[in-house]
């Protein structure tokens, strides 16, 4: 190998980055998957207005690539994902202070926000590269 050929520095991102910043696009559809309709549940709810609940919810990826290219603009990919990430978390932290079933329009509305800022953190981290890692 010579020496043009080692690189000590990657043009890519290492593999492991893309899991640990892929974590808060899954804790979003772990939410609408499994939480969300557990607490429903336990609250009273209907098991047909908690399926309503869960078609609002996974609504917001559906349209994704509607939304999408707004991570394009503005800040680096970075940015926008740690930015997402704690936005999203406030919104389902929120969602999940809200008592079941008086406040669940509230809970609904948070949680359906919390889902569409999440699914771009799969935008941001599907587009990070090493310019907008380092």
């Amino acid at each position: 190998m010579t020496s043009s050929m080692a690189d000590d520095n990657p043009q890519h991102p290492p593999p492991w980055l893309f899991g640990i910043t892929g974590i808060p696009y899954g804790i979003a559809g772990g939410f609408v998957a499994t939480t969300m309709p557990f607490l429903a549940r336990k609250a009273g709810i209907s098991v047909g207005d908690i399926g309503w609940y869960g078609t609002a919810l996974f609504f917001p990826p559906v349209v994704q690539f509607l939304y999408a290219p707004i991570v394009d603009i503005g800040p680096k990919r970075k940015v926008w994902l740690i930015l997402l990430a704690l936005l999203g978390a406030i919104c389902f932290g929120v969602s999940l202070t809200m008592p079941l079933p008086s406040r669940a329009t509230a809970f609904l509305a948070f949680a359906f926000v919390g889902q569409a800022i999440n699914g771009l953190t799969g935008s941001c981290n599907g587009g990070l590269d090493r310019k907008s890692v380092v």
